[in-house]
């Protein structure tokens, strides 16, 4: 639902945050995780290794890699490169309502900002959206069209302000979740209100 006015906004923009925490905190987190039982063509069985890559000036994305029909891994397959400054990935090892292990995105970008679960067969879900179209603007934008000199006004500082309530409030969730799985090995994390 796209927020109407600056209350309606900021309570969208916080009831995401909630949502997403309230689901992810009952989770069990790594940067890696091996499912020793995956389907790996016809009515065999094998490995499947689920990881998260991050590389300088690239990004982070998702990797899987299987063991063939003779046990050997092959080679790595890998999403496309996601922003690391706007985007956080996370393997989700297990879950109350979940009965297998997902990679978890948080961004922090528009439109498809919000919380999404990745499978290892390509299945996903999103936990929680981002309740704003766009992101705001912070200050004046001027371009160049077929009718001339365009320019975009910025956003209000409600709409700034609710954003920013949202994208810190996700943020912050990331942090507690690379917390637990650095100092915890990827025990439950609790969520501190």
């Amino acid at each position: 639902m796209i927020a109407t006015s600056p209350v309606v906004h900021l309570v969208d923009a916080m009831e995401s945050v909630v949502l997403a925490e309230s689901y992810l905190e009952k989770g069990t987190f790594a940067m890696e995780h091996t499912i020793d039982d995956y389907p790996i063509g016809g009515n065999r069985r094998g490995a499947c290794k689920m990881g998260v890559e991050s590389k300088p000036n690239c990004g982070i994305r998702s990797v899987k890699t299987t063991t063939n029909k003779h046990g050997k891994w092959c080679a790595p397959k890998h999403s496309t490169y996601r922003d690391g400054r706007t985007n956080k990935m996370f393997v989700m090892v297990s879950h109350p309502q979940e009965s297998r292990a997902a990679w978890v995105n948080i961004s922090v970008g528009s439109g498809g900002g919000g919380v999404s679960l990745c499978f290892a067969n390509n299945e996903t879900r999103r936990i929680s959206g981002c309740p704003f179209p766009t992101v705001p603007l912070r200050r004046s934008v001027v371009y160049e069209s077929s009718q001339g000199k365009a320019i975009l006004s910025p956003s209000t500082k409600e709409d700034i302000e609710a954003f920013d309530a949202w994208a810190g409030g996700l943020s912050k969730l990331c942090i507690r979740i690379r917390i637990a799985i650095e100092h915890h090995k990827g025990v439950l994390i609790q969520v501190a209100k």
